[in-house]
């Protein structure tokens, strides 16, 4: 059964499906309140280096500037929609955009590197190629970094940005299963950081893919039981102390939770 619907939510993707599990206060501000909340400059620092991935392999341009030069620009146009309590939060801010950019300039290099080491010259089908498919009976939707072409088999790459070393991640191979699951092709993370980069074929999907479908059955039943937005709220206790409650999230959730 579909009880995404009554709430007027007419698809998921994987990272609503963990939010409405591990962050229901923040879901709910964004999918049932329609919330809007600027892009940290970590996230933008993600879109600049896979747009520097589209501008070697596409459009043979020169892929750090490009991606410095989309930093920039998209940090301009979400810095308008940014309001800061005080100047310590501000400053905080600004440190934080010189700091992402930084990383961007270490590791966009690396990066192409890796993709050429282990794909060996790939040709780039497609960026940001969306996909659809029924899980639990619930539609999901979700977009793949990158489609290659390489020693006669697809691929599909999702690029993960960080400014310090990481290991792969359960919550990462989960959200590739669902790419395996609708497109039947081989997935790969990517992750690259300045100081290295690491690159992992995955395997076990099936086993990852029940746990998505496991949690899409969750969330479905927990909707069948409810009735109202609000019925949703009175449920929910937010965890204050979580990492994604900033000076711009903070306005929002002191109007719906009162804290």
């Amino acid at each position: 059964m579909n009880n995404l619907k009554k709430f007027g939510i007419e698809s998921l993707s994987y990272s609503s499906l963990t939010s409405f599990h591990y962050n229901r206060a923040n879901w709910i501000l964004e999918k049932l309140l329609k919330y809007k909340f600027p892009y940290s400059p970590s996230a933008i620092r993600g879109f600049a280096v896979e747009k520097a991935v589209e501008q070697f392999y596409i459009h043979d341009k020169s892929p750090l500037q490009c991606a410095l030069d989309y930093y920039d620009k998209k940090i301009e146009e979400e810095a308008e929609q940014y309001g800061f309590d005080n100047d310590e939060d501000e400053l905080k801010y600004t440190k934080s955009v010189k700091k992402e950019r930084g990383v961007i300039e270490k590791i966009v290099a690396p990066t192409l590197m890796k993709l050429e080491e282990q794909l060996q010259k790939p040709s780039l089908l497609t960026t940001q190629k969306k996909i659809e498919c029924e899980i639990a009976g619930l539609k999901f939707t979700g977009y793949i970094d990158f489609h290659f072409y390489s020693m006669d088999t697809d691929i599909i790459v999702d690029l993960k940005t960080a400014n310090q070393k990481t290991s792969v991640k359960h919550s990462h191979q989960m959200q590739q299963s669902i790419y395996w699951y609708a497109t039947k092709m081989n997935p790969a993370l990517l992750y690259t950081y300045p100081t290295g980069t690491y690159y992992k074929k995955l395997s076990n999907m099936q086993n990852y893919f029940k746990m998505v479908e496991e949690m899409a059955i969750a969330m479905d039943r927990f909707l069948g039981m409810v009735e109202s937005t609000q019925e949703i709220i009175a449920l929910t206790k937010p965890d204050f102390d979580h990492w994604s409650w900033n000076s711009q999230t903070k306005d929002a959730r002191k109007e719906v939770f009162g804290i």
